[in-house]
């Protein structure tokens, strides 16, 4: 009479080596999964900024050759209250449907627009701290701001032909016309930002004064002291008056020894 063997198992040690290795493996394979997810992401969000540029660019030709100004803050018998750049755009990024009413909303919602898809172009895929107010997800939100200059230079030149200006001016309310700047390829139109309330169609986080720098206007602090890196880190994306998107790190976009307004944030070639 035959008898069955048992079937030969694995030993403790055997599936004990099996683990480790594969630990090691994933160890090995999980930076290189980050980097390939970090490096689209950055290919999606300069991607996101030149479709932008495109609506930019199309923009001035309807509006005496100027750029859309950061804001527009009306009286209400104008009709025209609480609009911001991207609001302006609406016409030329594929959000044909945005009414008046929505623009003048004090931000936009998923819910209530029919463009969602195309708003996704304003938001950079490598930010995932947005408004703590948000908690359903139904907000749209922003992650591009428009560069102006600080107090020492707003008053440089003389109204809508001030140099140094940058892109947006606060002090006459306009922006600047495209003939208005001498070297559009190092010239920032548009950078990243990170702020508490950056949402899209809000006038808040619509402009940003200086490069490292987190929030907007007077909330304004520096990357360093807010405890958050670069959305690309170390580096940022800057769309261009040209309509060029690049990844550069802040202090690539100074002039060399010289801090703050200057260089790619400034349309005075001087600077």
């Amino acid at each position: 009479m035959q008898t069955r063997k048992a079937a030969a198992g694995f030993s403790l040690i055997e599936l004990l080596v099996v683990v480790s290795i594969i630990a090691i493996l994933a160890g090995l394979l999980f930076p290189a999964l980050q980097t390939g997810r970090a490096s689209a992401q950055t290919g999606v969000c300069l991607s996101n900024q030149r479709s932008v540029g495109a609506a930019m660019l199309m923009f001035p030709g309807d509006h005496e050759g100027r750029l859309p100004w950061a804001e527009f803050v009306g009286s209400a018998a104008s009709n025209q209250k609480y609009i911001s750049w991207d609001d302006q755009l609406s016409e030329y990024d594929g959000r044909d449907h945005l009414t008046q009413a929505l623009k003048e909303a004090p931000f936009l919602r998923a819910s209530t627009t029919k463009d969602a898809v195309a708003a996704s172009i304003y938001k950079c895929p490598a930010e995932t701290r947005f408004d703590s107010h948000v908690v359903t997800g139904d907000i749209l939100m922003r992650s591009y701001t428009m560069p102006r200059l600080g107090n020492a230079l707003w008053n440089r030149g003389a109204g809508g032909d001030d140099l140094g200006a940058g892109i947006f001016n606060p002090v006459n309310g306009w922006s600047a016309r495209l003939s208005q700047v001498p070297n559009p390829a190092e010239t920032i139109m548009l950078a990243e930002v990170r702020g508490n309330q950056t949402r899209l169609g809000s006038i808040n986080g619509i402009v940003v004064d200086r490069p490292f720098a987190y929030g907007s206007g007077s909330s304004q602090i520096h990357i360093a002291f807010a405890g958050m890196k670069a959305l690309h880190d170390p580096s940022w994306n800057y769309l261009f008056c040209d309509g060029s998107a690049r990844t550069l790190r802040p202090e690539d976009t100074l002039a060399p020894g010289r801090a703050w307004y200057t260089y790619m944030w400034s349309r005075n070639p001087n600077d």
